[in-house]
């Protein structure tokens, strides 16, 4: 990415991308496809959300056509932020070529309406653990279930310096497939997680 800037404040590494085109911070964590991400209070910016991304407490916020990442290096957004946030991904040329192959109005619409949403690129394990979680469930209860796992057997990550970036407590990555296993069926039962529990071992 070209128009990419890496900066520090009050010590945090930051990455900037500027002239994004059809993103919109808020709509893309807060539409129901990503469950580890909340919105930052009292943030100085038009929208940010704060949450744990491949193992790092990251914060994402927007002004106008800026995207900030706070808690990241210009390597590990390349490496990994870069196509997490569908910023490697032109969404307009993508919409444009959709909307021209149809004569729905109401896809038209839809289209408009949906306008700044960016698909994630989660972390695979992840991704399917959640989606088994979200059956038959509501998005607040999804996060609980995903929140608790995190907590019983992922690891504490640093949230050192990010306090204005949404970090109020301690936050955990998302555990692996071996502690998962680790933890057993009848433990993801005791935790609530109902008949999702053997999908989730198996």
């Amino acid at each position: 990415i070209a128009n990419l800037l890496e900066s520090t404040e009050n010590g945090i590494p930051c990455v900037t991308v500027t002239g994004v085109r059809e993103y919109d911070v808020a709509k893309t964590f807060d539409c129901g496809q990503c469950f580890r991400f909340e919105p930052v209070e009292n943030s100085t910016y038009d929208a940010e959300f704060a949450g744990v991304a491949f193992g790092r407490f990251i914060s994402v916020a927007q002004d106008g056509d800026s995207i900030h990442v706070f808690n990241c290096t210009s390597d590990f957004f390349e490496e990994k932020l870069c196509h997490f946030l569908a910023l490697d991904m032109d969404y307009q040329s993508i919409r444009r070529s959709i909307v021209s192959k149809t004569d729905s109005d109401y896809l038209r619409e839809a289209s408009e309406s949906s306008k700044g949403i960016r698909i994630l690129n989660q972390d695979r394990w992840e991704t399917l653990c959640s989606f088994i979680i979200s059956q038959n469930n509501n998005i607040p209860r999804i996060k609980k279930l995903v929140s608790a796992l995190c907590e019983r057997c992922g690891e504490a990550v640093s949230v050192d310096g990010m306090e204005s970036h949404g970090a109020n407590g301690t936050f955990y990555s998302f555990p692996s497939p071996q502690a998962v296993f680790e933890l057993g069926e009848d433990a993801l039962k005791e935790m609530k997680f109902g008949f999702r529990a053997s999908y989730i071992a198996d």
